[in-house]
């Protein structure tokens, strides 16, 4: 849900880089001979990508045997190695391009919204069933583990409802309209819950894919756990400094966070949005 510069390197470099790497002179010459085959794979995918398409592809089944050829007269094996051993290995020349990808988030995981940092590359589509991606640099996505092993896992769209949102190519309406909102629950224990409600005007394959982002990533939950924090220290400076505010005054302190920097879906804009808006928080004398 957090955009992502594209990265500045084709597949065609990656795969040199990665070649520099393999010291088995038949594997090298293979790999340098389906250098083109697999720059025009990568192509495809990125059109598909910024389409919203990405579920068309068809994937291998989980008990493909290693050894299968798969693309380029690479097999399944020797593709996802160009990966494990020859691009993330921190004694190969492709790592530059891990290292790359990985400051590139600067600190911010975008799955999640920048909550979690990233730690390593997940691939988009899984390289375990889509093997001639393993390589594809806007298929790797700089995340956090919450968000690559709890969150997404290994699993894909088999169909373009079920896509969640891609970092790198998808449509800007994710990135620069808001989807998510929230309410303010005052029952016992005051907290904030986060919702989706995407704009009227999307179509619906679009507002599924937001409401399959928020579902699988578990932002409700990890959305309302970093503003309980940031809750406790707003309720401790307005029962402090800020309690000659009146409930007018305290509101419009609230709303003047929505100028910040932070993106348009960012959890605590939500927060501040909805705080500014409750009647009963603003007025009420904690």
């Amino acid at each position: 849900m957090r955009k992502i510069v594209v990265p500045n390197i084709s597949a065609e470099d990656v795969l040199n880089l990665c070649k520099k790497g393999i010291g088995t002179i038949d594997l090298k010459n293979r790999v340098e001979a389906a250098v083109v085959e697999l720059s025009q794979i990568a192509t495809s995918y990125q059109k598909k990508g910024k389409a919203g398409e990405l579920s068309e592809f068809e994937p291998l089944t989980r008990k493909t045997d290693d050894n299968t050829v798969v693309t380029a007269g690479l097999t399944k094996k020797e593709l996802i190695n160009l990966y494990e051993n020859y691009l993330r290995k921190t004694d190969k020349p492709g790592r530059i391009v891990y290292d790359t990808l990985i400051l590139a988030a600067e600190d911010k995981c975008p799955y999640c919204g920048g909550i979690g940092r990233p730690r390593n590359l997940d691939h988009f589509m899984p390289k375990a069933v889509f093997p001639q991606f393993s390589t594809v640099p806007v298929n790797l996505i700089p995340a956090c583990r919450d968000c690559n092993m709890d969150g997404k896992g290994q699993d894909f769209a088999q169909r373009p409802n079920e896509q969640i949102i891609h970092p790198y190519l998808d449509n800007e309406c994710f990135f620069e309209e808001q989807w998510v909102y929230a309410h303010v629950i005052s029952e016992n224990l005051c907290y904030i819950d986060y919702f989706v409600r995407p704009p009227k005007h999307w179509n619906p394959i679009n507002k599924e894919r937001v409401a399959t982002h928020f579902n699988d990533f578990e932002l409700a939950k990890r959305f309302s756990i970093q503003a309980a924090e940031e809750l406790t220290t707003l309720i401790s400076q307005r029962k402090g400094f800020m309690s000659q505010l009146s409930s007018s005054e305290f509101s419009q302190y609230l709303a003047s966070f929505l100028d910040s920097p932070l993106f348009i879906n960012h959890w605590k804009k939500i927060m501040y949005q909805c705080l500014a808006a409750d009647d009963w928080f603003c007025s009420f004398t904690f």
